[in-house]
């Protein structure tokens, strides 16, 4: 009797100490991290643990002031895309950011934060270290469903040199930190692009979806502009593609445009908002009047809404159009109301598109909305400079993003006009994109010690 009440406690307790050594280990004090770690050397949630509290549990202390100095070789920022996977959908990007990199340890800058599932300040939550060989142990409280859920603590590992960062939300989702050192890359799937660090954003994506045809990240650096990389679109007859809320192939329209991850933080209509982008158009490339052809824009997020021609539209404050044989940059003057706005373009010459073929060239925008100004270059040469504000002060949305790409609207004018079933092929090429908060920030020309952003 006594054998089996001492048996089925003994059990009991052990079941009981499992369930505990599974359960989050925030609320464990250093020392009691430390004997777990020292009795059981290959637990990994124990190593992480320690490794995120920066223990040295030979001593049983932390180690904020004894830091393997190879530790510090990694420093610096590193742009970032999170993203969730199951084999049953496509990799989603739920947020991007910067790892910020010191004397070992690991946190996210408060710059260029993007999150699509809950708050950025969620993003205080994650803490981290590397080591001497590039290990990263981190953890974070993050949510990967958009609409439902709520954050919890997710532990991260991986390497720095493999430029990714893995996770588990639980039995369905994985979470990758997918990195860019100084350069760019592309998510597996091709949708998303992880930015320069010296370009001011986190990254691009295209949630609409593309071929493999339309779009290339080249590395080549004797076509680049500057640097090594550059980016290729291509839009051809018939490249139109959509998502849950809008198609371009049932609304006259073909694209391929990625956007910036900044849509919804840190581009506020405030300031001094900056953009710059270096565009080449290939030996081939031909206009598509009366079709147009937009190559750059900066959109609005919580703006003003309306139709054109019978289709539903949120105006853009500007677009880089090309119109017969000329590139324009084309300001959205708005009126009207909030749900019915009157969108009255006023277009202004950049430079002629037989320029730009074959060869780079730069543009810069500046739209002041402290002190009222619309101003743009072109290879480091003020072209326009308007003492008006950006947009009307009736309607000023909550966020203004960078779009760059091929977007064709209303492909049925050059059919109708040229007696063709047919829409030409057009190849574009970008490199240099980047913003900040002045002209010097963005425009080698006139600053030329610029970072590349390759």
């Amino acid at each position: 009797m006594n054998f089996f009440f001492r048996l089925v406690c003994l059990l009991t307790v052990s079941i009981m100490a499992t369930h505990a050594l599974s359960q989050d280990l925030s609320g464990w004090s250093d020392k009691t991290v430390c004997r777990q770690l020292l009795n059981n050397p290959d637990n990994t949630d124990y190593l992480e643990e320690g490794a995120s509290r920066s223990l040295d549990c030979g001593s049983g202390t932390k180690t904020s002031t004894k830091i393997d100095d190879k530790s510090s070789a990694f420093d610096g920022d590193y742009p970032f895309v999170l993203n969730r996977f199951n084999p049953s959908e496509s990799l989603i990007v739920l947020g991007s950011g910067i790892l910020v990199i010191n004397n070992g340890a690991i946190s996210v800058s408060l710059k260029n934060r993007f999150l699509d599932t809950s708050p950025t300040k969620y993003y205080d939550t994650l803490k981290g270290r590397i080591d001497k060989n590039g290990n990263i142990s981190l953890s974070f409280s993050v949510n990967a469903l958009n609409g439902a859920g709520s954050p919890h603590k997710v532990r991260f590992s991986g390497n720095l040199n493999n430029l990714e960062i893995k996770g588990k939300f639980d039995d369905y989702f994985q979470l990758f930190i997918t990195l860019s050192d100084d350069t760019s890359s592309m998510s597996s799937d091709g949708l998303t692009m992880t930015a320069s660090r010296y370009s001011g954003y986190g990254s691009h994506s295209n949630s609409y979806g593309h071929k493999k045809k339309n779009f290339q990240l080249v590395t080549n650096s004797t076509k680049a502009r500057r640097g090594e990389k550059y980016q290729r679109f291509e839009v051809g007859d018939g490249d139109c593609f959509g998502d849950d809320t809008w198609n371009d192939c049932e609304t006259d329209r073909e694209r391929v445009e990625f956007t910036s991850s900044l849509a919804t933080t840190n581009q506020q209509p405030t300031g001094n908002q900056c953009f710059a982008f270096s565009i080449m158009l290939d030996d081939s490339f031909q206009s598509a009047s009366p079709t147009n052809t937009t190559l750059g824009q900066i959109q609005q997020a919580g703006g003003p809404k309306g139709t054109v021609h019978g289709l539903k539209s949120v105006p853009p404050i500007i677009q880089f159009d090309v119109i017969n044989d000329y590139y324009n940059l084309n300001w959205h003057i708005l009126s009207g109301s909030a749900t019915n706005v009157i969108d009255s373009g006023v277009y202004l010459k950049l430079i002629p598109i037989d320029d730009m073929k074959g060869k780079w060239t730069d543009i810069s925008l500046c739209l002041d909305f402290a002190d009222k100004n619309v101003s743009a270059w072109v290879n480091g040469n003020k072209i326009v400079d308007i003492d008006k504000s950006p947009i009307n002060v009736k309607f000023i949305p909550t966020a203004i993003f960078f779009k760059h790409g091929v977007y064709r609207s209303f492909i049925s004018k050059y059919k109708a006009s040229h007696g063709t079933d047919v829409m030409p092929t057009q190849i574009v090429y970008y490199d240099e994109v980047r913003r900040g908060s002045s002209i010097n920030e963005v425009d080698f020309n006139i600053n030329p010690s610029l970072e590349i952003v390759d």
